[in-house]
């Protein structure tokens, strides 16, 4: 390392606790392991394990599993989503205010999230995971809201046409 980043590295841990006690564990475990010793295999233990595997049953093939249930499952219930919605019966305005609430849930979790990466020093990270999180939930809110208002209207148009 260079002088520089030593001496910030050593005012940094005289000054917290939590990273003096980590570095401190770090050198018993550099210290402990400089004391081991080297272990070489023996000359023949690549032929001898390979050996070893080929003198081993051959496991029987067990047939893949299908899962183009979960296509179906996954068309289905976005079916029953547009049409519970279609008929009033899903309140998609009343789910998209509540994600007010959410992200009120969302704005105190952020904040304790916050203070634990900030004890930590991976505050810049931890920032950018809300970021990333609340971008996603923000892209999916407003996708499913223009989605939902489509088959509302498109419902309701179909029923005055008949």
């Amino acid at each position: 390392m260079a002088a520089g980043a030593v001496a910030d590295l050593e005012a940094h841990l005289a000054s917290c606790e939590g990273c003096r006690a980590f570095a401190e564990e770090m050198m018993i475990v550099e210290h402990r392991l400089a004391r081991l010793r080297t272990i070489e295999p023996r000359a023949d233990f690549t032929q001898a394990v390979m050996q070893r595997i080929s003198s081993l049953p051959v496991p029987a093939m067990r047939p893949r599993l299908r899962i183009w249930w979960l296509g179906v499952y996954d068309a289905l219930a976005w079916v029953v989503v547009a049409l519970l919605a279609a008929t009033g019966f899903l309140r998609w305005k009343t789910i998209v205010a509540e994600g007010g609430v959410l992200f009120g849930k969302l704005a105190l979790s952020g904040g304790a999230l916050y203070r634990i990466a900030d004890h930590f020093h991976l505050t810049t990270l931890a920032l950018f995971g809300g970021l990333i999180e609340g971008a996603v939930l923000l892209a999916l809110l407003y996708a499913g809201r223009h989605y939902l208002a489509g088959v509302r209207t498109a419902a309701l148009s179909g029923a005055h046409t008949s």
